[in-house]
């Protein structure tokens, strides 16, 4: 169901995106200090990544031992040797633009993505849309706002991937689907958890599953290959991963919380071993969960996001979307009950997340809740919000396998 049939209720979703906007600007502004020193020319460090490493072996120089950028910090190239090798190609044709060109995915990454998540689980209104991105810019504002400003490829591997995700819900047609996270994983191998969503969408699908596991066993090829044509490039990338790793950059999974709990386990299991307690369950009870719809998919999706070891602020933030719309669908039951005690009790449910949600993204970031001014807009708004309703899982289902 659209928020665009009912007045109050598009008037809520918009009640709804000004507060996570207003946590949004609070964030950003207690945090921008941080990123003032760098601009313009700091801006996008992770595309200058990519860009310096693919000049470098371009001009037959080892990406892997010092650090390939020393300003706004020094960061090193961490990617396997088949980026390495894709990144020097596009070095040699695009020369000096290729910075801006990386640069520019990521921007697209951060305008677009947030759309079309809002239109696979929220729903396809403008007010929804703007409650996507309020979503979206309020997590990155509080948990990161280097997210925004660090210009990571993965924002856009992930536009790419849910955009490839479509035709699969709608047509059956994965093929798109697995191509874009067989070339993901290139550059971020934890992407191939992503692999989960047509195997599972409507069920265990063995057609899915054997689709999946050869695109996975193809995906391999490249990192065989890099392994046999230079093994000693290929051992000072793993050398570089380990390095950064070891620098601290953990991410922020259960992975990355044992180890900063207790760093002296960095180099032993337990880390890995404690992620894997966490996920299995939920990826068990995924795989035996008969549900279907949107609602399943929106569950594979935040769970394929939030499994990854490495987990990051912009992984977090993308995640936002699908997991709200599971939540409010779980929550929400009687979408159709528009009065009586139905009616209050699911408009309660939606004060209380929203107000919860202001008020952790707000402390989130360490910042003092700034009085009666935002506890009114938080409250005043909220009341407003809770006319929201979820769509259906009838009204679009993905296409059985």
């Amino acid at each position: 169901m659209s928020l665009a049939k009912f007045r109050f209720d598009r008037v809520a979703a918009i009640a709804a995106a000004a507060i996570l906007f207003a946590c949004a600007y609070i964030a950003f502004v207690n945090r921008f200090g941080f990123v003032i020193p760098m601009l313009p020319e700091g801006m996008f460090w992770d595309s200058a990544v990519f860009a310096a490493a693919g000049e470098q072996v371009s001009q037959g120089i080892n990406p892997y031992f010092e650090p390939v950028i020393d300003f706004p910090f020094t960061l090193p190239f961490i990617s396997a040797p088949q980026v390495a090798a894709g990144l020097a190609g596009l070095s040699s044709i695009l020369g000096p633009a290729l910075f801006p060109l990386l640069a520019l995915c990521h921007i697209a990454a951060l305008l677009i993505t947030p759309l079309l998540l809002t239109r696979l689980f929220l729903g396809k209104s403008w007010q929804e849309a703007l409650l996507g991105y309020g979503l979206v810019a309020c997590f990155l504002a509080a948990a990161g706002v280097t997210a925004i400003v660090a210009g990571n490829f993965g924002m856009f591997l992930y536009l790419a991937i849910f955009a490839a995700m479509i035709p699969g819900l709608r047509d059956r047609k994965w093929i798109w689907f697995h191509i874009a996270v067989a070339v993901a994983v290139q550059i971020k191998p934890p992407y191939g958890l992503l692999w989960i969503i047509p195997v599972l969408a409507n069920g265990w699908s063995w057609k899915q599953f054997q689709h999946a596991a050869i695109a996975a066993a193809a995906s391999t090829i490249p990192y065989a290959a890099a392994f046999v044509i230079d093994r000693p490039f290929f051992d000072d990338w793993l050398g570089s991963l380990a390095r950064q790793v070891g620098f601290g950059d953990h991410g922020d999974a259960p992975y990355g919380a044992v180890i900063n709990l207790d760093p002296g386990l960095q180099n032993g299991p337990v880390p890995m071993l404690v992620h894997v307690a966490v996920c299995l369950p939920l990826l068990i009870f995924l795989m035996l969960d008969r549900t279907r719809g949107m609602r399943k998919v929106a569950a594979l999706v935040a769970f394929a996001i939030l499994a990854n070891p490495r987990l990051k602020e912009y992984d977090l933030a993308f995640a936002t979307i699908p997991v709200a719309g599971l939540y409010l669908s779980l929550l929400l039951k009687d979408v159709q009950a528009t009065t009586g005690f139905n009616y209050v009790r699911n408009r309660a449910i939606g004060i209380a997340l929203l107000v919860a949600l202001s008020v952790f993204m707000l402390r989130a970031d360490r910042i003092p809740l700034i009085g009666p001014f935002m506890y009114s807009i938080v409250i005043i708004g909220a009341i407003l919000t809770l006319a929201y309703r979820p769509r259906s899982d009838a009204a679009k289902t993905p296409a059985s396998a």
